[in-house]
C-alpha cells in the first residue's frame, strides 16, 4: 500500500522560481544605485578639480595684476589680452592672453580648458570704460573665467582686481 506523507520538507519548484526573480529584481536596483553613487563621486572629483585648478589661475591672475606698474599701449590692451610692466624694478614687459583655449603669462601656459577669459576694465566700480576696453583712467578690472570640468559641465569664476600700481 500507499503511505501518505504529511510531513513536507524543502521547497517547491514555485518558491525557488519566485524568489530567483525577487533576487534579481533587488540585486538590479541595487546595481543601479551603486552606478548612481560611482557618478556623483566622479562629478564631485571633477568639480573640485575645475575649482583648485581655476582658483590657482585666478590667484596668479590677480597677484600679476595688482603688480603692473606700467600697461603699454603700442599693443592696446583688449579684453583678452594686456602687456605691462611690473613694479620689480626690472624694465621687461609682461603679457597676459588668452587664445586656443588657454590662458598665457609672457607665453607660458597658465591654464588649459579655458572655454572663455574676458578682461572688463572699469574706471569706478560701477563705471566700464568704453565697450569694455582699456582707457587711462581704468582703476581695476573684471576677471571672468569659463573652464570646462572632465564631467561636461562649465563653470564660471569671476573676481576684480584693483590696478594698485595705477591708481
Amino acid at each position: 500500500m500507499k503511505q501518505k506523507h504529511t510531513d513536507f520538507k524543502g521547497f517547491t519548484l514555485l518558491e525557488v522560481v519566485i524568489t530567483l526573480i525577487l533576487m534579481s529584481i533587488i540585486g538590479s536596483l541595487s546595481g543601479l544605485g551603486l552606478i548612481q553613487i560611482v557618478d556623483g563621486f566622479l562629478l564631485s572629483k571633477y568639480n573640485t578639480e575645475t575649482a583648485q585648478k581655476s582658483q590657482m589661475a585666478m590667484t596668479r591672475l590677480i597677484k600679476e595684476i595688482q603688480s603692473i606698474e606700467y600697461i603699454f599701449t603700442d599693443e592696446p590692451p583688449t579684453q583678452t589680452f594686456i602687456k605691462y610692466l611690473r613694479d620689480d624694478g626690472t624694465a621687461d614687459f609682461h603679457k597676459i592672453s588668452f587664445s586656443a583655449g588657454e590662458i598665457t603669462i609672457d607665453n607660458n601656459i597658465l591654464i588649459n580648458s579655458v572655454n572663455d577669459f574676458n578682461m572688463t576694465y572699469y574706471e569706478k566700480f560701477d563705471q566700464v570704460t568704453a565697450d569694455g576696453n582699456f582707457s587711462p583712467s581704468a582703476t581695476m578690472i573684471e576677471l571672468k573665467l569659463k573652464l570646462d570640468s572632465g564631467s561636461g559641465i562649465s563653470s564660471e569664476f569671476k573676481t576684480f582686481v584693483f590696478l594698485r600700481g595705477l591708481i
